[in-house]
């Protein structure tokens, strides 16, 4: 039947059908029947490109849309037999934009096919073999016509160009799709090797970029899901006696059985904890898992003791796994690989830390240190403020928040000050105590300005942290004390803090405590008394 359809003689018609079917849910249908409408696809094909007909392009766009479908899990005797004779047929009948389009649907399809960890690394190694043969063979480019170093006619340099278009997609574009999912480290060396100078900056924010996008929406989805209650499944959520949330380490690895597995909600699994952690599958992958099925070589990606969830990875024989945690580990990979070369290191600073910031941002406040070593030597004072600044505009945790500004505080600490308001702002009302008498020890001890308190945040602040200021050696850190007790104390008995700055030893710090002590109706002690003996005393002296 489906080779009947492809009679159709209209283009339009054509396609429509063969996209459709690429859209069917024909990864179990038997791979005959398949590849005879496949055969007509590819016969069509070859008519158009030998007729020069436009739609010719277009027409392979959809035959590799279906023939992807020939590559499932669990059949890896197949993998190497389908590619190759693809490519040997797209090498013979076709030319490398046509393998160009090849390695694209690789790239865009083999993702998605819920490999296990061991068969996707299988299936690495296949499609890197490939990408070799094209980087070596069809898509070999005359460096020296590339340059100018040779003459050649106007079509040669065309051609040589083009080779160089399908040589960049491939490395920066299609490879990096793959790895980003998550490979080992010979697998991203094989590529870094192969990456041309002009191109490896590019190539390690593809990486990057990859890994950030799935981070960002991996935390969308966790709020979603934070925000609506999860079905409870028949065994329950919680374990008596089992090991305590906080107590579970990230990166161990465990086994456990299915508990639920739902299209809604996910798998969840009773590995031991208290409460059952959730499997990180593909979301087309969860039929896989059946209630009562073990599950094993997991390993904890993500603990979050507050809201007691445990994440979840399968991992391979070899402990490699692939989603979120994996593809972090490449893009840290890419990052460390970039930084290595000194020369671009010093030309591309900027790019490299706004890469930096995005690691750092999605790791902890205690991956922090290690993180920065990604970056190679340690920065100097004016390239650390840079890259504080970056992870500022990340909205980190306020924890990571902290934990910055006090790295900051060693190199520079008259910025860490100036940017102090963004961790009391970003923890809001659970800033601490210790973060207002951080930031007022570091301005006596480096005599720098205290930064300025808004209303907000003097009316929250800790009454800790008020001592501390009321304390200080710094004559402007005690007058921020008194604008703090005006927005904390609007009427009633005045406070003990405010009667002691009544008696400080600064003439307008003294006056505004006494302004706001009366102001609350606390008695003057006589203080207008003296104030006009003094005046008089004054008087008589300029006599």
């Amino acid at each position: 039947v489906l080779a009947d359809l492809i009679n159709l003689h209209s283009f339009s018609n054509f396609s429509d059908i063969v996209n459709c079917v690429g859209r069917m849910a024909v990864d179990e249908c038997e791979p005959q029947t398949l590849k005879a409408f496949l055969a007509e696809v590819m016969r069509r094909w070859r008519e158009d490109a030998s007729s020069g007909n436009s739609s010719a392009r277009a027409c392979l766009t959809c035959a590799l849309t279906v023939w992807v479908k020939l590559l499932r899990p669990g059949q890896q005797d197949t993998w190497v037999k389908e590619i190759s004779a693809m490519e040997e047929r797209l090498m013979t009948e076709g030319n490398f934009s046509n393998l160009d389009q090849f390695a694209q649907a690789l790239a865009g399809y083999v993702p998605g096919i819920g490999l296990s960890p061991d068969e996707w690394d299988q299936m690495l190694a296949v499609l890197r073999g490939l990408f070799v043969r094209l980087l070596d063979g069809p898509f070999l480019v005359n460096t020296e016509a590339a340059e100018d170093k040779k003459p050649s006619d106007e079509t040669f340099k065309k051609e040589n160009q083009s080779r160089e278009t399908c040589r960049l997609d491939l490395m920066v574009d299609y490879w990096t799709k793959l790895l980003s999912h998550g490979c080992s480290e010979q697998e991203s060396n094989e590529l870094f090797s192969r990456c041309p100078e002009k191109w490896k900056v590019r190539l390690a924010q593809s990486l990057i970029n990859s890994w950030w996008n799935r981070h960002q929406e991996d935390s969308a989805r966790e709020s979603k899901q934070a925000a609506f209650q999860q079905e409870r499944p028949d065994g329950g959520w919680q374990h008596k006696g089992g090991k305590k949330v906080s107590d579970i380490q990230v990166g161990s690895i465990v086994s456990g059985v299915v508990t639920n597995s739902s299209n809604t909600f996910g798998v969840y699994v009773n590995f031991g904890c208290e409460k059952d952690g959730k499997l990180s599958v593909p979301t087309s992958d969860w039929k896989k898992y059946r209630v009562g099925d073990k599950v094993e070589r997991m390993v904890v990606n993500k603990v979050n003791v507050d809201r007691k969830f445990v994440d979840l990875l399968v991992v391979g024989s070899k402990g490699q796994s692939i989603g979120l945690e994996a593809s972090k580990q490449v893009a840290k990979r890419a990052l460390k690989w970039i930084s290595s070369n000194s020369e671009l290191r010093s030309t591309f600073m900027v790019t490299l830390q706004k890469m930096l910031a995005k690691v750092i941002v999605a790791g902890s406040s205690e991956e922090f240190e290690a993180n920065l070593t990604l970056l190679g030597p340690a920065l100097d004072a004016k390239e650390s403020v840079g890259l504080v600044q970056l992870v500022l505009d990340e909205k980190p945790t306020a924890a990571l928040v902290r934990t910055v500004l006090l790295w900051l505080s060693r190199s520079s600490p008259d910025d860490a000050v100036r940017l102090w308001p963004k961790l009391i702002a970003c923890a809001g009302k659970e800033v601490q105590s210790s973060d207002f008498q951080t930031v007022l020890s570091l301005c006596e001890k480096h005599n720098l300005e205290l930064p300025k308190f808004t209303q907000a945040v003097s009316k929250a602040m800790p009454r800790e942290a008020l001592s501390s200021l009321c304390a200080s050696t710094l004559a402007e850190a005690r007058l921020a004390a008194i604008h703090v007790l005006r927005e904390q104390y609007k009427s009633g008995t005045p406070p003990e803090d405010l009667r002691k700055l009544c008696m400080d030893t600064v003439p307008v710090v003294k006056a505004a405590a006494r302004d706001h002590w009366v102001a609350l109706g606390g008695k003057d002690e006589g203080w207008q008394k003296k104030k006009e003996a003094q005046d008089d005393e004054d008087d008589d002296d300029d006599a």
